[in-house]
C-alpha cells in the first residue's frame, strides 16, 4: 500500500508541476495613493457617560480620543453612544533606543513607558479638514520626563493597485477607478521637551502603537490577519525600484521583527471594514523642488507612493519600522521622536468602508472564517489520503511521522468543503521543485482537496 501510495503522490506532483505553468500571476498590493485634505471631515467634542470625548469623523470613519489619552477607531456606523471608552482600539506607548556611538543603536522593546494626557485641543484652521493635536507626558520625578505632541488627521486612501504598465514596481499613482472607500487616520509625534533620563545624545524615544483586538474591530468573529511584504529585485535606468510583491498569514510571535520591506498588516477577512496598518515601503527617496507660488524650496516625492510624503518638511519617514503580533494585539513601533525637523508618523483605517448616509447596510459578518496555512500535508490514513494543516514542516513531521507521505509549502485558504485553495502564486512541490505562475483571474488556481488530490480551477 505504501509503494501504491508513493506513486500515486508523484504522479499528482508531476500533473501538479504541468498545471502550474499554465496558470496566470496574482497581484499583491498594498494601501494606495494618499489624499491629505480629502474635506467633509468634522471635529468637536461631546460628553458620554461623563467623559469628555473629543473625535474628528466623517461619512465613513470615526476617530475618537478619550481623556485617559486612548484612541477609538471604528467605521461611521458605530455611533459614539455605542464605543467603550474603559477600553480602546489604539493606545500610545513610547520605547527606548541607546546608542554609545550614535550609530549602533539598541532597541529595548520590554521596557515600556506608558504616557499621560497632557492636553487634546481641536485645530481647526482648515474647516474642511480639522486636526485632533495631543499632547502627552512620559517619565514624572527624578527620572525626567519627555513631552510628544501628536496631530491626527482623517485620510483618504486608495485600496491600492499596481501601475498597469509597470505591474512589478510600488503602487506609484493615484487611481482614479478606485471605489473610495479605504479611509485612515495618519499620525505624527513630534518631541516638544525632554529632560533627564529622556534627554541626551545617546538614547532616543520610539513611538508605538498598540493595535487592540486587530482585525476584529467592527466585528464580532475574529479574522485571519495577513502580511504584505516586498523585495526589490532591480531598479530602472532612472533609479525606480522594480519590486515583487507577495502576502502570507502572519502568525503570533512573541518577539518583534523587523519591519522593513512590509508594507503593511492587515485583513481581508469581510466584506465590510477590513483593518490595516501601513508600514514601510511608501517612501523611498525625496529631494527639494523651487516652489514659484511660495518662493521657497519644498520637498518632492521622487519615489514612492502618492501623497504620502509629509507636506511640512522633506520627511524621509515612513510609517514603521518594528512590529509584533502576539495573536490578538498589533505592536506598530514607528520611527524616533525627535524635536525639530522630522516627524514620527503612523497609518492605520480600513478597507471596504460603508457611508453611513447613503442608505445601505454592511453587509453582516460570515458565520466562520476559514483558518490560513502555510503548509499541507499528505497523510497516509490507512487505507486512504487525506490533507492535514500545519504552520512547519517539522510540525507536521512530529504529529504524523512516518504516515507524512508529502508536504506543500505555500499560501492556502480552507473552503467550507474541507478542501484549501493556493492563494499565492507558487506552489514548493519537493525541497528543489518550486512551480510558480501568473494570474489574471482571481478565481483560477490550484486546490489541494481534503482526500490529497491536487486539481486546477
Amino acid at each position: 500500500m505504501k509503494l501504491k501510495s508513493t506513486k500515486r503522490l508523484l504522479c499528482m506532483l508531476l500533473c501538479a508541476a504541468m498545471m502550474l505553468s499554465m496558470l496566470p500571476m496574482p497581484v499583491y498590493a498594498y494601501v494606495g495613493a494618499m489624499e491629505y485634505n480629502p474635506g467633509n471631515v468634522t471635529a468637536g467634542e461631546e460628553t458620554v457617560g461623563g467623559k469628555k470625548i473629543f473625535y474628528l469623523k466623517n461619512d465613513f470613519i470615526g476617530f475618537y480620543v478619550s481623556p485617559d489619552g486612548n484612541l477609538h477607531t471604528y467605521p461611521s456606523q458605530k455611533s459614539i453612544n455605542e464605543i467603550n471608552f474603559a477600553d480602546y482600539t489604539e493606545k500610545n506607548v513610547f520605547i527606548m533606543q541607546f546608542s554609545n556611538d550614535q550609530e549602533i543603536w539598541q532597541t529595548d522593546f520590554y521596557s515600556v513607558f506608558l504616557a499621560t494626557q497632557k492636553d487634546i485641543k481641536i485645530d481647526d484652521s482648515d474647516k474642511e479638514n480639522p486636526r485632533l493635536i495631543q499632547t502627552m507626558h512620559i517619565g514624572a520625578g527624578s527620572l525626567g520626563h519627555a513631552v510628544v505632541e501628536i496631530c491626527y488627521k482623517v485620510v483618504k486612501l486608495d485600496r491600492g493597485a499596481h501601475d498597469i504598465y509597470l505591474p512589478r514596481t510600488e503602487i506609484i499613482y493615484k487611481d482614479s477607478k478606485d471605489d473610495g472607500t479605504t479611509w485612515g487616520i495618519e499620525g505624527r509625534a513630534t518631541l516638544i521637551e525632554s529632560s533627564g533620563f529622556f534627554s541626551g545624545d545617546n538614547r532616543r524615544l520610539l513611538w508605538t502603537t498598540i493595535h487592540r483586538n486587530f482585525g476584529a474591530v467592527g466585528h464580532n468573529i475574529k479574522p485571519n490577519i495577513r502580511i504584505n511584504r516586498h523585495i526589490t529585485e532591480s531598479y530602472t535606468s532612472d533609479g525606480v525600484p522594480n519590486k515583487l510583491f507577495y502576502s502570507s498569514p502572519l502568525f503570533p510571535e512573541e518577539s518583534y521583527i523587523s519591519a522593513e520591506n512590509v508594507d503593511e498588516v492587515y485583513t481581508d477577512s469581510f466584506s465590510y471594514a477590513n483593518q490595516f496598518v501601513a508600514l514601510d515601503g511608501y517612501i523611498e527617496f525625496t529631494g527639494w523642488a523651487w516652489n514659484e507660488e511660495k518662493q521657497d524650496y519644498e520637498g518632492i516625492l521622487l519615489g514612492g507612493v502618492e501623497g504620502h510624503l509629509a507636506d511640512k518638511f522633506n520627511d524621509l519617514n515612513d510609517y514603521g519600522i518594528y512590529l509584533k503580533y502576539d495573536g490578538k494585539d498589533l505592536f506598530a513601533v514607528h520611527d524616533i521622536v525627535e524635536k525639530d525637523y522630522y516627524n514620527s508618523r503612523a497609518l492605520w483605517g480600513f478597507r471596504d468602508l460603508y457611508s453611513n448616509t447613503e442608505g445601505k447596510n454592511p453587509p453582516p459578518d460570515p458565520v466562520t472564517i476559514s483558518g490560513n496555512a502555510t503548509y499541507l500535508g499528505i497523510v497516509k490514513d490507512g487505507s486512504k489520503l487525506v490533507t492535514k494543516p500545519g504552520n512547519s514542516m517539522d510540525g507536521l513531521s512530529r504529529d504524523y511521522g512516518k504516515n507524512l507521505l508529502a508536504v506543500f509549502q505555500g499560501e492556502f485558504e480552507e473552503k467550507e468543503n474541507g478542501d484549501y485553495i493556493c492563494k499565492g502564486n507558487s506552489l514548493r512541490l519537493a525541497p528543489a521543485i518550486t512551480a510558480s505562475w501568473s494570474i489574471t483571474d482571481k478565481s483560477t488556481g490550484i486546490v489541494i482537496t481534503k482526500n490529497g488530490e491536487i486539481k486546477a480551477t
